[in-house]
């Protein structure tokens, strides 16, 4: 019996997460199909990434090689590119992985719960943060229209919420939740770093900037609320 109990049990462990409230044979592990050094180099055969891993990849990878000092809001022109089409990018990410994860089904009537391997995790959670930031720097690079701005940023907060959404009704709970956490936790991180010792014009659009992070993890709190 023993025996049987270990076999049954999953063989994943995602990052941080609790697996609970679930049957768990009615889980899907999805592992990352982007293949590691040590597989580029071995004779084996590799499966091709699919459109979603692709794209949050390369959003990730273009941020990385950048040098940041603390509290120093800077973007590429690739970062900045990925941010001003997440409208596009988000919603085509979620199809992909809900495509994929049609191809896990078990039978027509049950729709596993997806649980991400920590690959996908160690892609997702940095992103998110990016995302975040990317979000409150269309303030930060466009004060002389903040109003414009600020409009701009709640569409782009409004996108990533519905992504968020998207992920609940495929991905385990548990795992979504690590990822909201961490983009509250970055909205609120950005109303920490602004520097209120300026002159009056300045305080007066660092007191907008601070207003606008604090209205974005009010208005994610509402969409996600049930």
């Amino acid at each position: 019996e023993e025996g049987s109990a270990e076999a049954s049990k999953p063989t994943f462990t995602p990052s941080g997460a609790r697996l609970r409230g679930l049957n768990q044979g009615n889980l899907a592990e999805l592992n990352l199909s982007i293949p590691t050094k040590s597989q580029r180099k071995s004779d084996d055969p590799m499966s091709h990434p699919f459109v979603y891993e692709i794209i949050l990849a390369l959003w990730l990878h273009s941020t990385q090689n950048q040098t940041r000092a603390k509290n120093e809001r800077c973007e590429s022109n690739d970062t900045k590119s990925f941010v001003k089409h997440m409208d596009f990018l988000l919603p085509l990410c979620l199809k992909s992985l809900i495509l994929r994860g049609m191809g896990k089904k078990k039978s027509l009537e049950l729709v596993p719960s997806l649980v991400l391997d920590t690959r996908h995790m160690f892609i997702l959670d940095p992103l998110v943060e990016i995302m975040a930031n990317g979000v409150i720097n269309q303030v930060f690079t466009c004060r002389d229209c903040m109003d414009l701005a600020m409009s701009n940023a709640l569409s782009a907060n409004d996108t990533i919420v519905d992504f968020f959404t998207g992920l609940l009704t495929v991905i385990h709970t548990s795992q979504v939740s690590l990822l909201i956490s961490k983009y509250l936790l970055t909205l609120r991180q950005c109303e920490d770093g602004i520097d209120m010792e300026f002159d009056s014009t300045s305080t007066t659009a660092n007191l907008k900037c601070i207003r606008l992070t604090r209205q974005l993890r009010l208005r994610t709190v509402e969409k996600l609320s049930p």
